[in-house]
Formats: C-alpha cells, sequence, structure tokens
C-alpha cells in the first residue's frame, strides 16, 4: 500500500469514486465511470451488494444509499468505504477491523433535531402533538 499514500489515491485509481461532470452548473453527459480497474470495480460491486444482506455498519450504509439513492450510486459508495477500510488495514499491519454495528448510523443521528422535524411535520398536517418521553434524554440524565 505504499504506492497509495492515502486511501482516496487508492479509490480514484481503482475509479470506484463518485464522479459529477458539470461545468457552469450544467450537468454534462453520463455519469458513468469509464476509467479505472475493471476488475477491482467488479469485486467491489459483488462485495457491496453482498455487504447489503448483512447485518454491519457497511450493510446498513448500503441499505440506507439504495433506498435513498438507488443501487447502483450505493455500490460506488459502499465500495468506495471497502477501499478505505482495505488501504487502512494493509497500510497498518497490527491493525484490526472491528466492525461498528448494523445501527452506527442511527446512534450518530442528532435525536433532538429529528423530535423537532417529526413535530413539525405532524403539526403541518393538523394533528397537536404532546410529547412523552419513554426514555431520558441526554439531557436529563446530566
Amino acid at each position: 500500500m505504499s504506492r497509495f499514500r492515502t486511501a482516496a489515491h487508492l479509490v480514484s485509481w481503482s475509479g470506484f469514486c463518485p464522479l459529477m461532470k458539470q461545468s457552469a452548473g450544467k450537468l454534462i453527459g453520463r455519469n458513468a465511470r469509464t476509467k479505472g480497474n475493471r476488475y477491482i470495480g467488479a469485486v467491489l460491486g459483488e462485495s457491496s451488494t453482498a455487504a447489503g444482506h448483512t447485518k454491519t455498519r457497511l450493510g446498513a450504509r448500503y441499505r440506507c444509499l439504495a433506498k435513498r439513492r438507488g443501487k447502483p450510486k450505493a455500490q460506488v459508495a459502499t465500495g468506495n468505504t471497502h477501499l478505505k477500510i482495505i488501504h487502512s488495514l494493509l497500510s497498518n499491519p497490527g491493525m484490526r477491523y472491528e466492525d461498528l454495528g448494523p445501527d452506527y448510523y442511527e446512534t450518530r443521528m442528532h435525536h433532538p433535531r429529528q423530535v423537532r422535524n417529526h413535530v413539525k411535520s405532524l403539526e403541518r398536517l393538523g394533528y397537536t402533538v404532546t410529547l412523552d418521553a419513554t426514555h431520558p434524554t441526554e439531557e436529563e440524565v446530566a
């Protein structure tokens, strides 16, 4: 891995980074990958799809992105994350990979903001909302 100084260099070399071809705010042509190692692309695409069926952080990332953005973009984003993990592990021989779990993204969400947004959405629909917390919030615990 000494050939690639950073994980971003590896991702760029493999051609598995997101593309956006635009000029002056206008999209130009298709956003398809044209360069890069096609064998790595094939393996990363397959492993990303397979990761979507697992209960891991990468699986949660794939499912969330596939639902919002579509499967091809989810494959690229998850493959990008795969490459970053691979670069980190191969660059540091003593490092071990420890999965952060399928609930990694839910635990990082800003709870008060989510509550506020849901309350506003319900009020826009004509409901009166009364909140009763079943679990103490971080402010109440402190």
